[in-house]
């Protein structure tokens, strides 16, 4: 069996995210479906980035303080696509209050006969 292996991030959305989403949307004709969006879905929900391997729990925070931009602008891009509306000031101090960042250091890809 060959085995491909990488890492993976789990970026979940913590509460100030979600107050952004809703003020983002507020009036607008989407605003009810981002509601009950948001509704169904949980905070422990979020997604998940496959990224480059050997990133461990230990390094996290190295690595997110260099390359947080990349998964912040990913994750608001999902909600609104119109960057003039995202936060002016989009710094790793935002990220962090927004999001909770969960590494699976090991994700397994089996071959393409599994």
């Amino acid at each position: 069996m060959e085995l491909t292996t990488a890492t993976a991030l789990l970026i979940k959305p913590n509460f100030p995210f979600i107050q952004w989403i809703k003020s983002v949307h507020k009036g607008s004709e989407f605003e009810e479906d981002i509601v009950g969006i948001l509704k169904e879905k949980s905070q422990e929900e979020g997604h998940l980035y496959v990224v480059e391997e050997g990133i461990d729990t230990d390094a996290l925070g190295d690595f997110l303080a260099g390359d947080f931009m990349r998964f912040l602008e990913m994750e608001l891009e999902l909600w609104q696509i119109d960057p003039e509306l995202w936060p002016v000031h989009r710094t790793y101090d935002l990220f962090r209050k927004w999001f909770s960042v969960v590494v699976l250091e090991y994700v397994i890809r089996p071959n393409s006969g599994v």
